[in-house]
């Protein structure tokens, strides 16, 4: 019964899913070799941010989502710039298009794309404080997390060929979703190699990346492969590569 209900808050309540936004966001700010200074707000604003983001798709908001809501905003003004605030309005905004807006959220790939950059914001570009853009960085988060959302797809097929909702697993099936998935990882893993760091961490890290989506494609996977597997090669990352 216990497990059931870890489970329950860590999948149905989001937990899990805003720990991998945590995690993806505390490992830009490790990462970058200007940034000396973790900031703990940004940490929290990624961390809220996302489960928000996700508790509102998923679930009837109450006054503590509100109430968080409005923290989050009162922290990314006080602690960051009124840029960063204003990229995280028009992400809000976005994401609020794409709970509301069905055609934005049933349609193929554009809500893979929606949701990736929503998470690339958040969880890389906010978390660069000195405005220092590391551009490259910036791109290979965003294709793994793309490939992270395609693969994710394929969990729900079942259930979006009965709903008739268009996803590209519904198009082209499980399997080639995946090696589109695979192919954008691909890509993804070989901008790590253009910062020119031969560090093992990112080598361990595309090794096992690469056997969990293999394992994704000549398997049928229960859904808590997807929910804690597969996003957690976010939680992964950080793991591998924190420096």
């Amino acid at each position: 019964m216990l497990n059931l209900k870890l489970h329950y808050y860590l999948v149905q309540r989001n937990v899990f899913i805003a720990l991998c936004a945590l995690a993806q966001a505390f490992f830009v700010q490790t990462f970058l070799a200007t940034q000396k200074v973790i900031n703990i707000q940004l940490l929290y604003v990624a961390l809220a941010s996302t489960w928000i983001a996700y508790e509102y798709y998923r679930a009837r908001n109450s006054w503590v989502h509100y109430i968080i809501i409005v923290s989050v905003v009162v922290v990314t003004i006080y602690y960051s710039t009124l840029t960063n605030a204003g990229l995280l309005g028009c992400v809000g905004g976005i994401a609020w298009l794409y709970n509301n807006w069905i055609m934005l959220r049933n349609h193929i790939i554009i809500k893979n794309i929606v949701v990736t950059t929503c998470w690339t914001v958040v969880n890389v570009v906010l978390q660069q404080l000195d405005f220092k853009y590391n551009y490259i960085l910036i791109v290979q988060q965003f294709l793994f997390v793309l490939a992270l959302t395609f693969i994710y797809d394929n969990k729900d097929v079942d259930a979006d060929n009965l709903s008739n909702t268009p996803t590209l697993a519904t198009v082209i099936g499980r399997r080639y979703t995946t090696l589109i998935a695979f192919l954008i990882l691909l890509v993804s893993l070989c901008a790590l190699f253009l910062f020119n760091i031969h560090y093992t961490g990112f080598y361990m890290l595309s090794c096992i990346s690469i056997m969990v989506f293999i394992v994704e494609y000549i398997t049928n996977p229960p859904a808590y492969y997807y929910y804690y597997v597969i996003d957690g090669l976010l939680i992964l990352q950080l793991i591998l590569c924190w420096r």
